[in-house]
């Protein structure tokens, strides 16, 4: 067996454990940044809700306003079964109650969300009682100052993270990604993550990977929180 093909087994074994936690889970997608507008990048993410599907989990791609359409046939060309539909201001009750018929069949419901698609990726999560929330930036995930440097932060809980932003350490363009985590977090969703988009596979990085691929969030006083001096 050869060093590459040893790696790929690793990876393999690495990611079992991930499958069987997150098997039949639904989790929100929203890409942001680079990957909403780059083709190849697109392309990588859809074969990656595909393998994500194709394993038993349930994700769900909230896109910005025309792109849903052009993702949805991504999906197709990945042997994925794409549930496109356009969501209207106030019809997020309406997609909740609509998702079981939605992940039938291993589809893979592709929401156009207008010009609000982080308000829908995290209202969505949170009314359907989603087991993840994962947006997508080109930071490679959530910056914060601290002792006179930017850093990326790896994990941390609602409480560090209200306390940094309070402190001013948090930069303000992700304040719409943030109130989007804080909205799923407190309605019972058990993380969120804000993944580096630039780089390729970043989804199954983060969902199938010790490792992950950008800053994990969790609720208030979950264990394993990560708490960073202010």
């Amino acid at each position: 067996m050869t060093v590459k093909q040893m790696k790929t087994v690793k990876t393999l074994i690495e990611a079992m454990p991930w499958i069987r936690r997150f098997w039949g889970k639904v989790m929100v997608i929203q890409p942001d940044g680079v990957t909403a507008h780059s083709p190849r990048l697109r392309d990588l993410l859809a074969a990656d809700v595909t393998l994500l599907r194709m394993v038993g989990m349930q994700p769900v791609v909230v896109d910005g306003a025309g792109a849903a359409g052009g993702f949805a046939g991504l999906l197709e060309k990945h042997g994925a079964t794409p549930a496109p539909r356009q969501v209207a201001a106030g019809e997020t009750a309406a997609v909740v109650a609509a998702l079981p018929d939605l992940l039938t069949d291993e589809k893979v419901p592709v929401l156009d969300a207008g010009e609000a698609p982080l308000q829908l990726a995290g209202e969505l999560a949170a009314t359907a009682h989603a087991e993840k929330l994962v947006l997508m930036n080109d930071a490679g995930g959530l910056l914060v100052e601290q002792a006179h440097e930017t850093l990326i932060l790896p994990e941390c809980d609602l409480s560090t993270l209200g306390a940094l932003t309070a402190a001013g350490k948090v930069a303000p363009d992700v304040q719409l990604q943030l109130a989007a985590v804080r909205r799923a977090l407190e309605a019972g969703v058990a993380s969120a993550h804000i993944i580096d988009g630039r780089v390729e596979h970043a989804l199954l990085l983060e969902v199938l990977t010790d490792a992950g691929c950008g800053t994990k969030i969790i609720p208030a006083g979950a264990v394993a929180a990560m708490a960073m001096p202010l």
